[in-house]
């Protein structure tokens, strides 16, 4: 879908320096203002989603795994929810921190690594 997008923001004439802003801003030329609003919080949405959900399997494993089993062994149910979400703003925030204050080539060789460390289970599958 989003190759198609590309491909209408060249039929349609978009010029970007950069070409990650192309999409963006062939809504912002070809639709109204409010339609663009709508996309770009889509696209924000979009962003946002798998953050929320990488950070709350890092607290659940957290929770489960070393609170529940090395900390406190009879945390009772309430418990263990008030210390995932808490462990769950800690990750959001150390994200945060760590976007903010790395590099741009760091980032890109740690998502290089990842999609290698990725791979590598493939054959464990």
């Amino acid at each position: 879908l989003l190759a198609l997008l590309g491909f209408m923001a060249i039929a349609a004439g978009v010029k970007v320096t950069n070409g990650q802003l192309a999409i963006p801003q062939l809504f912002e030329d070809m639709f109204p203002d409010w339609f663009a609003g709508v996309a770009f919080a889509a696209i924000g949405i979009g962003a946002l989603v798998p953050a929320a959900i990488m950070s709350i399997a890092a607290a659940s494993l957290f929770t489960r795994n070393i609170y529940k089993d090395f900390i406190k062994p009879d945390a009772t149910a309430e418990q263990e929810t008030k210390v995932s979400k808490l462990v769950s703003l800690l990750v959001k925030i150390g994200a945060l921190v760590f976007v903010l204050t790395m590099d741009k080539t760091v980032a890109i060789n740690f998502q290089l690594l990842g999609g290698i460390w990725i791979l590598q289970t493939f054959p464990a599958l």
